[in-house]
């Protein structure tokens, strides 16, 4: 997904649903479960579930590792300050 956005600032592209989500603000935002969807009368987010804002995104994290981050990577994103050690 992208959104572009075009103000005083200049034109901005916003790619993937989890940075449209932080540009646009958890408030107006709250799930990464979303579309976007263009009609006559502008663009609309439609968005489903409320993001609980504990834990790990599935769709974030899936959409991470698409882009190739690794799964410590994806941890450290979603705990940051945490260590990972192996115990066995």
């Amino acid at each position: 997904r992208a959104l572009q956005s075009v103000g005083a600032r200049g034109i901005r592209v916003v790619e993937g649903q989890a940075r449209v989500r932080r540009w646009m603000g958890k408030r107006l935002l709250p799930s990464t479960l979303f579309r976007i969807r263009t009609t006559r009368e502008g663009v609309w987010l439609e968005g489903w579930g409320h993001g609980h804002g504990v834990g790990m995104c599935q769709v974030g994290a899936g959409g991470m590792a698409a882009l190739g981050y690794t799964a410590r990577q994806i941890l450290s994103h979603y705990y940051p300050g945490t260590r990972l050690r192996r115990l066995w």
